[in-house]
């Protein structure tokens, strides 16, 4: 769940992407785990997905160490992977995602990006970029 002020617009050959409403320190939470806000979905669930659903949930989605799906429910969905990313996340001892910082100063009006490869394993060997 995004706990910093964002929008949506175009990112230049990405599509949409997620852009900093307000400036962001360096080192400032931007992102937090809420499984009350935010969906997760079992493996078990997603397998009993019809296309369209499981095709939404890994474009928008993570694949976890559990093997779930972390499928953030705000503008967080919209966080264009870079391999020279503004933020970086933290986990807990169990390889859960447990929240994102800016690793630099993001300005208002940047765009917000993460490596996909630290938190998704479908990504891991360049797969659903």
């Amino acid at each position: 769940m995004l706990v910093i002020e964002s929008y949506m617009d175009i990112s230049p050959g990405m599509g949409i992407g997620l852009f900093a409403k307000a400036n962001i320190l360096k080192g400032t939470k931007y992102w937090i785990r809420n499984e009350v806000f935010d969906k997760l979905i079992s493996k078990k669930q997603y397998e009993s997905l019809d296309k369209l659903a499981a095709d939404f949930t890994e474009i928008h989605g993570f694949l976890e160490v559990t093997q779930n799906w972390y499928l953030c429910c705000d503008n967080a969905s919209f966080t264009n992977h870079s391999n020279f990313p503004n933020t970086k996340y933290y986990f807990d001892r169990d390889g859960l995602v447990k929240y994102g910082v800016a690793s630099k100063n993001i300005i208002s009006g940047e765009e917000i990006f993460c490596d996909y490869t630290k938190i998704c394993l479908t990504c891991k060997n360049g797969l659903n970029f």
